[in-house]
C-alpha cells in the first residue's frame, strides 16, 4: 500500500492509495477519484445508518486497479451485482462481502448483527437476500451517482445480481477496472464492498454529453457532418435545434389537423438534433439535476 491519509476528521476517513495507481491514472484523476469517494462515504453512511437504524463506521476505503476485493486471496466467493453505465454502454459491478447481506437482515430485523458469522456463501440466493440486495444497491447508485455529478453524469442501472466464484473470474487486462473497496464497522463486525468502474469512465476519453434541450456548443477546430467544417477558431457558438421524433401520420389525417388535435409520439426519450437545418446526431432526452440532457447515440452520415 502507499499513503494512509485521515482526510477528514469527523467522519475519519482513512484512504489507502495503491503504490501502482499513477501508472494509470493522472494526478489530476486521482484526485477528481479521491472527492468522489469522499462525498459518497460520507452520503452512504447517514443512508446506511437510516436504514437499519444503527451507528456504522469507515474502517478505511482503498483505491486499487483489478481488484475484488482489498485482498482477493482472503476469499472465494462473493455476491456480485452486474451493472450497466450510460451513456457509454460500459459494464461495472458492486462486490458485497459474504456476510454483508446477512448482517444487515439481522439488523432490519431487530437483531444487532453479533450473532452473525457467515464467513461462506450458499449456492443459492433467498428471498431476503435478494430483496435486501436490490434496496442495498439501489442506495449506492444513487449515491455514488450523485457524488459524481460535480466532475462528470453517469448513469448507471442495476443488471443481475448472482455469487461469483473467485477462482475462476480474472480481470481482463484490456478493459481495466478501478476498484473502489470500502471498509465499515457495524457493532463490531466488519462488513465491505467494492465498486468497480471502467478505467475510461475516469478518463473520460468518450464524454458526449449536451447540457441542454436548445442551447449553444462551444468548440474548437470542430469538424460536423455534411459540409460544416470549421478550423483555426478559437471560439464559435453554434446554433442546436432539437426535435422530438413523432410517428408516421397518415396524410388524410395531417390534412386535417387543427388546433388542440394530439398527436402520438411512440417514445418521448428519442431527439434529433439540428445545425444550420442539417440533422448532425440523435440521441435520448432525459432530466438530470433539474436540467435537461442529452444522450449522443448517433452521428448522421
Amino acid at each position: 500500500m502507499g499513503k494512509s491519509t485521515n482526510l477528514d476528521n469527523k467522519h475519519k476517513i482513512i484512504y489507502k492509495r495503491e503504490k501502482n495507481l499513477d501508472e494509470f491514472l493522472t494526478q489530476s484523476e486521482i484526485k477528481k477519484l479521491e472527492k468522489i469517494n469522499q462525498k459518497f462515504i460520507k452520503k452512504i453512511i447517514m443512508i446506511f445508518s437510516t436504514f437499519i437504524k444503527s451507528d456504522i463506521e469507515l474502517n478505511f476505503h482503498t483505491v486499487k486497479i483489478n481488484s475484488y476485493t482489498n485482498d482477493d486471496k482472503n476469499f472465494h466467493y462473493l455476491y456480485s451485482n452486474s451493472l450497466k453505465i450510460k451513456p457509454l454502454e460500459k459494464k461495472s459491478f458492486i462486490f458485497f462481502s459474504p456476510n454483508l447481506l446477512s448482517v444487515f437482515i439481522d439488523f432490519l430485523f431487530g437483531g444487532n448483527g453479533n450473532t452473525i458469522n457467515k464467513i461462506d456463501i450458499k449456492k443459492e440466493i433467498t428471498y431476503s437476500e435478494d430483496f435486501v440486495n436490490k434496496k442495498i444497491v439501489e442506495f449506492i447508485i444513487d449515491t455514488y451517482c450523485k457524488s459524481c455529478k460535480d466532475f462528470f453524469y453517469i448513469d448507471i442501472k442495476f443488471l443481475n445480481f448472482n455469487i461469483i466464484d473467485l477462482k475462476k473470474n480474472f480481470f481482463s487486462t484490456n478493459n481495466p477496472f478501478i476498484t473502489n473497496y470500502f471498509d465499515f464497522n457495524l457493532n463490531g463486525i466488519k462488513v465491505f464492498f467494492s465498486i468497480l468502474i471502467p478505467l475510461s469512465i475516469i478518463k473520460q476519453k468518450n464524454k458526449k454529453i449536451i447540457t441542454s434541450l436548445d442551447t449553444n456548443i462551444s468548440s474548437k477546430n470542430t469538424i460536423l457532418k455534411e459540409n460544416i467544417f470549421i478550423e483555426h477558431v478559437c471560439e464559435i457558438e453554434l446554433d442546436v435545434i432539437v426535435e422530438l421524433i413523432i410517428s408516421s401520420v397518415p396524410k388524410n389525417k395531417f390534412d386535417n389537423l387543427r388546433e388542440g388535435d394530439v398527436l402520438l409520439i411512440e417514445n418521448p426519450e428519442k431527439v434529433t438534433a439540428y445545425i444550420e437545418k442539417k440533422p448532425i446526431f440523435s440521441g435520448k432526452h432525459k432530466i438530470f439535476d433539474g436540467k435537461s440532457i442529452i444522450f449522443l447515440e448517433n452521428f448522421f452520415n
